[in-house]
């Protein structure tokens, strides 16, 4: 990924510390398997992010019931954005043909994203 936060702008907008396992904990940041669980009411996001392959999972749900479910591959970068009360992961990818997807954390979560005409 040629855009990724700092470690602190990551644990900030999910509200929690990564999970990261023992074999991980000498690995530069860079090339660490990064998953965060963010719960709001009845809704859990968990969010997985490999920086060095540029990928990103992320699975949103509600008392079992997925909501979403998405893999991936090829995101150039990843934001974080605030504004007023509302935060925002912004996904970006190089390929014209899709659009930044806009995750919602805060004050609740939700998606959009899209396809770009070409």
């Amino acid at each position: 990924m040629e855009i990724f936060p700092e470690e602190h702008e990551l644990i900030n907008i999910f509200e929690c510390e990564p999970q990261v396992t023992l074999e991980e904990l000498d690995v530069p940041d860079y090339y660490k398997q990064w998953r965060f669980i963010l719960k709001r009411e009845t809704d859990v996001l968990e969010f997985d992010i490999e920086p060095s392959i540029s990928y990103v999972y992320m699975r949103w749900h509600q008392e079992n019931k997925v909501i979403l479910e998405l893999a991936l591959e090829e995101v150039y970068g990843i934001e974080i954005k605030k504004q007023g009360n509302s935060e925002f992961i912004l996904l970006l990818f190089q390929d014209e043909r899709f659009k930044t997807l806009t995750l919602r954390t805060k004050p609740y979560i939700s998606v959009v994203w899209g396809t770009a005409k070409i």
